[in-house]
């Protein structure tokens, strides 16, 4: 009996000691393989001075509105009511025929356009009425774009009725058309009366209204084509010579303009929708768009209009809030490693003097292990309607925790 208890005791040892390195290989295994808590991500601030503005040359007496496209929404000046556009309602007229009988290139002449004894009365009419008209004689032809520059440059009222009703076949189908074709833009500020030509005060419109119809304008190829020229010829009724009408828009060609139209009456004065190209730094090309109604006079629209455009190009600047390589956030482990991630480019953007540069950090949800160049995110700023982003990467490797801190952490 005693033989046989003395036997017994190291084996229960032996027992006790397994145990207990199953349970330390257990606790190890555990914290090996147990979660890793993310990375922490500290982010930097992204700091944007902008430039304050000076005001704007706004004409006294006048209802005005401008933008600079992709750089600021319509500024305006004045009531803002609904106006008589006069010969601006041209650009209406040379966009709805457009669209019906579009040119596909800025050259390209398109349908012939034969003239008929109606087209040589609303000569007539016109003359009769002290319009500004381009002759016609029955049976004479001109290019559907030969007319589209006797429409806009030197403003013939004649010619618009004639391209209204030889595309839509009355002046009535040309107002249906028009009116839905304005609708369809959202131009809803903007009625079209009983011509096409604008010389009834019936077509009337508003500034940020007729600013939006000269983004269209230009959009259109052929449309901005013509209105930046300073004269065509026209072929005539009786020789096979052409004969040369100039735009009334004598500004074009100057500081930049490319157009757009014209406007006088009596019921309005003078309007002046217009367009010119500046630079807001070297390679930052922008389009500017305005219009000024109800001068005195269309010489008053006109030499009004040069002080506007400067005062617009002096507010347009190049801002630079992000620089390549600027730090956008850092990366911090539990286990000690530590790497920045930083813009890829630099970042600029056309802003508007005295808007507010908004800046934009979107990161990725952070990982645990990053090698250098990852991207991990962009950065984006936006003033006004104007933006811009770059993409945001790791300078250098993140690596993930070793071994022997995993097995040792606490």
């Amino acid at each position: 009996m005693r033989y046989e208890k003395s036997h017994r005791r190291p084996w229960r040892w032996i027992g006790a000691g397994t145990g207990a390195v199953a349970l330390l290989v257990g606790v190890a295994t555990w914290n090996v393989l147990r979660p890793v808590a993310a990375v922490a991500v500290s982010q930097a601030p992204v700091v944007a001075a902008t430039q304050p503005g000076t005001p704007l040359a706004w004409p006294a007496g006048a209802e005005a509105a401008v933008e600079v496209q992709g750089v600021t929404p319509i500024l305006t000046n004045g009531p803002q009511k609904a106006l008589p556009t006069a010969s601006i309602a041209k650009v209406i007229t040379a966009l709805t025929v457009l669209q019906k009988y579009p040119l596909a290139s800025a050259s390209e002449l398109g349908p012939v356009i034969t003239y008929t004894q109606a087209d040589l009365d609303r000569y007539n009419a016109y003359v009769a009425k002290d319009g500004s008209v381009v002759g016609v004689a029955p049976g004479e032809q001109m290019r559907e774009r030969q007319a589209l520059e006797a429409l806009m440059l030197p403003s013939a009222n004649n010619i618009a009725d004639s391209l209204a009703v030889w595309a839509f076949g009355s002046l009535d189908a040309y107002k249906t058309a028009a009116t839905q074709y304005l609708k369809g833009l959202g131009l809803t500020n903007t009625t079209i009366g009983a011509d096409a030509s604008g010389l009834d005060p019936g077509t009337t419109s508003t500034p940020s209204d007729m600013v939006r119809l000269g983004e269209q304008a230009l959009a259109n190829v052929s449309l901005a084509a013509i209105v930046a020229e300073k004269s065509a010829g026209l072929p005539t009724g009786s020789s096979t010579n052409d004969y040369t009408v100039y735009n009334v828009n004598r500004l074009v060609g100057q500081d930049g303009i490319i157009g757009i139209k014209t406007g006088n009456s009596d019921e309005v004065g003078g309007n002046l929708l217009f367009a010119a190209k500046a630079e807001a730094a070297k390679g930052k090309p922008v389009t500017i768009i305005g219009v000024v109604m109800g001068l005195n006079s269309l010489d008053a629209a006109l030499n009004t209009t040069p002080p506007l455009l400067d005062s617009v190009k002096a507010n347009v600047y190049v801002a630079t809030p992000v620089h390549a390589g600027q730090t956008i956030a850092t990366y911090h482990t539990v286990w000690g490693a530590s790497a920045t991630a930083t813009a890829q480019k630099d970042l600029s953007l056309v802003a508007w003097k005295g808007s507010a540069i908004t800046p934009k950090v979107e990161l990725q949800r952070a990982g645990v292990a990053y090698t250098a160049g990852t991207s991990v995110g962009t950065v984006s700023v936006t003033s006004g309607t104007s933006a811009g982003s770059t993409g945001i990467n790791m300078t250098a490797g993140l690596p993930g925790p070793t071994f022997w801190w995993r097995l040792t952490r606490h």
